[in-house]
């Protein structure tokens, strides 16, 4: 079978042929009409299915319309499409058009783009003036002046005629490209692989393959140049702003989690990809249990959940405990989730988790992060439900295991049903590992003490402070135990400085940064200035009545790196650890340190009294 066209870029040449040509119905918009020549039992099938999935997962959804995959065999044409019933259309000759000349990675990551930009159209509701005009044509009750009125108003804002207002169907064409390149890149695509400044073009290559298919002109789509370079222009935008995620991350190592949220809610109007949801969850959720810190002290610390990351007000708040009435920890639990403040916080961690979650059917962090949230927030079974899930993705992953003991064990004494033992049977086995996970240690106690076995609950502390000697959870198991708070050994050589001084731009900040890059954007009502060079990068703040300049922040490369042990020695031992991408990251008094394969690479300095 030969097509109607072929396609050019194995992009949507779709929405102008779907146009008036069509415009009073046609079966071929429906996948009922094209699954007759569906290709069954083909490699590529599957492997288009799978990064169909990826990208399906993290791109945005029109609720009008449930996304699927139709592959089919186009006879040597190369041939996709968008229909207004959601199908996704697909030739095999197009997947192997992909994939020609390529490793599987970059074949896997241009189809991740064609399926990207496809679901654009559907999810950017491209289909909408087609729509409107047979409705126009077929039930509209006005004269046929009215009529005809209205019909031509919606072909001049639109492509619904063929060949009619083509410069409407370039513009969704170039919005369905940008679109299709963060879709990819969210799903975990390099977009490199269909154009850089390397001279990758997808487009240029593509046409080379597909010449002898080509119309000798078409007049709906941009040509293969102007593609690739409104792409790299997206590209290039989206390596500008990627800066303010990393901004966020490093707010959120710090503990300053409102300003963590305000840059990744920045970054995710371009970038909307589960990380920034996950993200913006976990800040939502950690000063959710700052608040809750804050009516009792212990709360936060009743188990141990993967997604807890210790911060100075919480760890500083475990040396002493507030109850309430002689309630105690479980009665003052329910007392504190009554907190407004406490419930918006959790409510919206809540929210942007679950967001996470469905975006990438296989990312577990958002699982185990939801599970940990809905636990704080009290409801159990959505904890149970989130974990299942995780366990589904990695069958007997100890955190995924720990945490499900916990809400087991939380929905049987809310419910009245005696889970107890399932839980400390979930625990104890992770106790017996010959990698035991702390957690299991800890939450024993936890479970153990409630149940009033006071009795075995040193024991559970003591092998958790042999795994786990340092942080949050250390301070609350050595207060359990009855032992004072250890103090933070002094540094004994002076802390490291910012080579650009903190607060107020003085006269010497500002000729250092001045032989440096600086980009201007708006955030809030500030406006920032971010510079870039000499192996440093500084976040300034700028008040907009008086051009007042702070310093808030400065990250600078250790051109000598150095052991991360003599650095521990020199410095002290730090508030936190967290973990980073390829390390740890040291939480100090005012700075962070990154530590990669053992050796002290990036330190970054925060002016504190701006957070």
């Amino acid at each position: 079978m030969r097509f109607v066209r072929p396609l050019l870029l194995l992009l949507l040449w779709g929405v102008a042929w779907q146009g008036a040509a069509r415009a009073e119905g046609d079966p071929k918009d429906s996948y009922e009409w094209w699954k007759q020549y569906a290709v069954k039992g083909e490699p590529l099938v599957a492997g288009a299915e799978r990064v169909f999935a990826r990208v399906l997962a993290a791109a945005d959804k029109s609720e009008a319309r449930l996304p699927r995959l139709l592959v089919i065999d186009g006879a040597k044409d190369t041939y996709a499409a968008a229909l207004p019933d959601g199908t996704i259309v697909l030739s095999l000759d197009g997947i192997r058009a992909c994939r020609a000349g390529v490793d599987q990675g970059k074949g896997d990551a241009r189809l991740a783009f064609i399926l990207g930009h496809e679901l654009s159209h559907l999810s950017k509701n491209d289909f909408w003036h087609l729509r409107a005009y047979r409705a126009v044509l077929e039930f509209a009750s006005g004269g046929k002046d009215e009529i005809g009125s209205v019909a031509r108003f919606l072909e001049q804002a639109s492509d619904v005629k063929q060949g009619h207002n083509l410069e409407v169907t370039k513009v969704k064409e170039l919005q369905a490209d940008s679109y299709g390149i963060v879709f990819m890149a969210m799903a975990g695509y390099d977009p490199h692989a269909v154009v850089d400044r390397d001279g990758t073009n997808f487009f240029r290559d593509y046409l080379a393959q597909i010449a002898a298919q080509l119309p000798s002109k078409d007049d709906e789509h941009p040509t293969a140049e102007q593609r690739a370079e409104f792409l790299k222009s997206q590209l290039l935008q989206v390596a500008d702003e990627v800066e303010l995620f990393h901004i966020g991350v490093r707010f959120y190592q710090q503990g300053g989690y409102d300003e963590a949220i305000t840059y990744f809610t920045q970054f995710r109007e371009l970038f909307p990809a589960r990380e920034l949801f996950n993200d913006i969850g976990l800040c939502y959720y950690q000063q959710a249990l700052e608040r809750l810190s804050r009516c009792d002290a212990s709360l936060p610390y009743r188990f141990k959940l993967p997604a807890l990351l210790d911060t100075v007000t919480l760890a500083q708040a475990t040396v002493t405990t507030v109850t309430r009435g002689g309630k105690g920890e479980r009665g003052e639990n329910v007392i504190c989730q009554e907190d407004g403040e406490f419930r918006a916080d959790i409510d919206q961690a809540v929210r942007h988790l679950e967001l996470a979650r469905e975006r990438d059917p296989s990312y577990l962090p958002a699982r185990l992060n939801l599970a940990s949230a809905a636990i704080v927030a009290g409801d159990n079974a959505k904890a149970l439900a989130a974990v299942e899930e995780a366990l589904r993705l990695q069958p007997g992953k100890p955190e995924a295991l720990a945490v499900k003991a916990v809400a087991l064990y939380l929905f049987g004494a809310a419910n009245g049903v005696d889970t107890v033992q399932p839980a400390r049977s979930i625990l104890t086995g992770l106790t017996a590992s010959p990698a035991p996970l702390p957690d299991a240690f800890y939450n024993l106690a936890a479970l153990e003490r409630e149940r009033g076995k006071a009795d075995l609950v040193p024991a559970y502390l003591e092998r958790f402070l042999a795994l786990e000697g340092t942080g949050g959870y250390a301070a609350a198991a050595r207060r359990q135990l009855g032992r004072q708070p250890q103090p933070r050994p002094a540094p004994r050589t002076e802390q490291p400085k910012s080579p650009i001084a903190l607060g107020q731009l003085r006269v010497a900040a500002g000729q250092t940064l001045a032989g440096m890059n600086r980009r201007e954007f708006v955030i809030g009502n500030d406006d920032w200035a971010l510079y870039r060079g000499k192996g440093m990068l500084a976040l300034v703040r700028i008040d907009r009545a008086s051009g007042f300049q702070t310093v808030e922040m400065v990250e600078v490369a250790q051109a000598k790196p150095v052991s991360a042990e003599l650095f521990r020695a020199a410095q002290g031992a730090p508030r936190r650890e967290l973990a980073g991408n390829s390390g740890t990251v040291l939480v100090y008094d005012g700075f962070l340190a990154d530590v990669e394969g053992g050796e002290i690479r990036n330190l970054t300095f925060f002016n504190r009294n701006g957070i």
